[in-house]
Order: C-alpha cells, then sequence, then structure tokens
C-alpha cells in the first residue's frame, strides 16, 4: 500500500500502547481480523466512525489522529429533494436491488429506486478516469464481506469497468445471485474460471465460469449507513 499518514499512526498507537491489530480488533467489537484488513489490504478504504471512536478510546488518542478526513464520501438526499446550491456533484442512482440478495435472473438493466446520492466531482475525480453518469449505488446484504462491509452499507460502483482484474471487489451475478466478492482467475483454468473471495473467512472461496459471471461493477468506496 502507498504511504498513509492516518494508517501510520495507528500502526505507532498499537505498538505504544501494546496492543496487536488482533487484539484491538476484537476489543472495539469487530472481527479479529478488521485491523489487519484495514492496514495491509485497504479495506475498508477509510474506519468507521464507531470504529474511529472506539479505537481512540482504547488508545487513549484524539479521534481525528486516526481518522481520514471526509471519511463518508457521499450523502444521501431524500427523494425530490435538491442539492445544494452550486454543487458540483453528480447524482447517482441507487439501484433497487441488494448485493446477496439470491437474485435468480441477471438483468443487465437493474430497476432503480428514488433515491439519489449525491457525490462531489472533485472525489469522482481522485477515483481516475471514471465517468459520473456510469456510477450506481448497490445495498450491501448479509457479513460474507465483513470486516470491510457490513449488511446495509452502501457500494459506489462504476459500471463502465466491467472486466474483473485479480484481487478486485466487484459486484457481480455469479450464476445463482448479485454478489460483492473479491475476484480472481483461476490459473489454466478452461473454461476459464473465477475465484470469488470473501473477506469473512467463515465463508469459502468458491467459483464459477467466467462466461457465467455478470460484473455489474467495480467498487470505488463503500459507504457506511447509520441506522
Amino acid at each position: 500500500m502507498s504511504a498513509d499518514p492516518v494508517r501510520d499512526a495507528l500502526r505507532t498507537l498499537l505498538r505504544r500502547t501494546g496492543h496487536t491489530m488482533k487484539s484491538a480488533s476484537l476489543a472495539i467489537g469487530r472481527n479479529e481480523t478488521y485491523l489487519y484488513q484495514y492496514l495491509t489490504r485497504g479495506m475498508p478504504k477509510v474506519l468507521k466512525q464507531r470504529d474511529a471512536e472506539a479505537l481512540a478510546q482504547l488508545l487513549h488518542c484524539n479521534v481525528e489522529a486516526i481518522r481520514h478526513r471526509g471519511e463518508r464520501p457521499a450523502q444521501e438526499i431524500p427523494a425530490g429533494a435538491a442539492p445544494p446550491p452550486d454543487a458540483r456533484v453528480a447524482a447517482v442512482p441507487e439501484l433497487d436491488v441488494d448485493a446477496g440478495a439470491g437474485l435468480t435472473v441477471f438483468n443487465d438493466e437493474y430497476p432503480v429506486s428514488t433515491h439519489r446520492w449525491y457525490l462531489p466531482l472533485g472525489l469522482i475525480r481522485e477515483a481516475g478516469p471514471v465517468n459520473p453518469d456510469d456510477l450506481r449505488i448497490v445495498r450491501v446484504r448479509g457479513d460474507s464481506m465483513e470486516p470491510a462491509l457490513s449488511a446495509g452499507d452502501r457500494l459506489v460502483i462504476d459500471t463502465g469497468r466491467r472486466i474483473p482484474e485479480t484481487g478486485q471487489l466487484c459486484v457481480l451475478f455469479d450464476g445463482n445471485g448479485l454478489v460483492a466478492k473479491r475476484v480472481e482467475y483461476v490459473p489454466g483454468s478452461s473454461p476459464p474460471t473465477l475465484r470469488l473471495i470473501s473477506d469473512n473467512p467463515r465463508y469459502a472461496p468458491y467459483t464459477c465460469l467466467a462466461q457465467e459471471a455478470h460484473v455489474v461493477g467495480r467498487v470505488l468506496w463503500s459507504v457506511h449507513t447509520v441506522a
């Protein structure tokens, strides 16, 4: 991973206080691999508010020292509401389906709900060559991607990027349902086969034929939603 002063600060605080990534993860009520995933794999991209506050209390530090600015990259706007005047934003529609909902039919044009999320254009540009018109929001269902993703979280996906690359987190139809998984190609497989991997170690990886896996989009960000 590239240099990240917030992650570096957290590593330093863990060492100074005698905590391991595993012990600190369990202390804040998370899966034992939560901080390992966060510090070494960059997932989640930023700490959720509740986790940052719990860690700050555990490590006796100011929460701002271990929290990225702009933790929530998107803000939900009620149906019918308009964005703030002069806001340079893109209105991103939310698909009316869940990743993990057990859909049995792939539909390249999933229904869109009435919700729109307004994302700053500057933030979108930071993700690289992304067309704002290709962005969609998908809800997460289930716990197979814990600790990175929790049920009810939203995923910002780029539907313009549908060719999976090894290690990427994608939303895809796996032949049985719509899921959010990390994708790997099985070396030497014929016909080409994908291995779909969950972050939660309780869920074993499984495979599907590449021709049966319809990638809806690559995940750019996850957004934690507070009930």
